[in-house]
């Protein structure tokens, strides 16, 4: 782990050799990951305090950190809050700092901008993206656009996990950092399907990973780093275009939003996405669009011809037929094939 250099040896040891091989332990690989993250940014903050800071050493941190870092959003904040308070509970429960209480439950989050309204990509995005990207940036774009993976699940997936012959993959575990784990959830390990363009561009590019246990991979043979690639490929590449990059997850908000553009009920949506429950589809997920838009996205085709998907009435609309040893939908090819 990157440490934080000079100023207080403290608290940085304490962080180091005892808190994060305790949370480690405790919560998700996703969580740790976060935290590993704000560490590595703003743990060098807590050089100026010891254990024993009052509320306002702490207070003056966060003020700090706000006034150095005038892009971040308050939700960084908060997190970084959070973990900071973390840290001080897990001494106090220690033994190490005797100050009585924590101080940093007492403090306020300084003024900062609100976190901007989470992107959805529309396909006309993604198509966008797959004129200007080069392999295999593309076909991940692709993959992750179209089978509304999480980012941690894209990097884990393995040439097993690919049933060609019933065009489907099986999501089975998540890539964090350099762990990798089983999924977050039950309802996160399942059947994803693969449109018919996908699954030839997926068939091809194994011919050139033959010996590759992980579909997406680097020249060691472990999981590619995602964000390495957006910032090295992507968003350079997408630079002269209007598309603006947003983040993986913008790729799944993306697919949860045309489907349900399309009618496509929210049950079945939610089973595309693995969510435990529809109301996280609903309340996160899915993006009501402006009815220009709407108008805008009626001219996109989600079928090809002689490819429908059958579909049936569902509680708030038509809904997508399920296959009865598939847990969810089939989705025809959305897109033109990659360049």
């Amino acid at each position: 782990m990157a440490g934080v250099q000079g100023g207080n040896v403290e608290i940085r040891d304490f962080v180091e050799q005892e808190y994060f091989p305790q949370i480690r332990a405790t919560l998700s690989i996703s969580t740790v990951c976060g935290y590993n993250k704000i560490w590595r940014g703003y743990g060098h903050y807590l050089d100026a305090i010891t254990f024993d800071a009052k509320v306002a050493d702490c207070q003056k941190i966060l003020r700090n950190i706000a006034q150095d870092n005038p892009n971040l959003r308050r939700s960084t904040i908060r997190h970084t809050k959070a973990f900071f308070s973390g840290i001080f509970t897990a001494a106090l429960q220690s033994g190490r700092s005797e100050n009585g209480s924590n101080p940093w439950r007492a403090t306020k989050l300084p003024n900062a901008a609100e976190s901007n309204e989470t992107a959805a990509y529309s396909p006309e995005d993604v198509r966008t993206m797959l004129s200007v990207l080069p392999p295999p940036a593309d076909l991940i774009v692709l993959t992750m656009a179209f089978t509304g993976m999480r980012k941690s699940e894209g990097r884990a997936i393995k040439w097993l996990d690919i049933d060609f012959e019933r065009a489907t993959l099986s999501v089975q575990r998540a890539a964090w950092c350099s762990v990798i784990k089983n999924t977050k959830s039950k309802a996160s390990k399942a059947a994803v399907p693969l449109a018919p363009d996908l699954l030839d561009k997926l068939k091809e590019y194994r011919k050139k990973k033959p010996k590759d246990t992980f579909v997406f991979s680097n020249r060691k043979g472990a999981p590619l780093d995602f964000d390495l690639l957006a910032r090295r490929v992507i968003i350079p590449a997408l630079a002269e275009t209007k598309v603006r990059w947003a983040g993986w997850h913008a790729l799944r908000r993306g697919l949860a939003t045309t489907l349900h553009s399309s009618g496509v009920a929210d049950k079945e949506i939610q089973k595309i996405l693995r969510h435990e429950q529809v109301s996280t589809t609903q309340a996160c997920y899915i993006k009501t669009l402006p009815e220009n838009i709407r108008a805008a996205m009626a001219t996109i085709s989600f079928q090809r011809e002689g490819n429908q998907t059958p579909v049936t009435e569902g509680s708030n609309g038509p809904s997508v037929a399920l296959p009865t040893d598939v847990r969810t939908v089939t989705i025809p090819s959305p897109l033109d094939t990659i360049k």
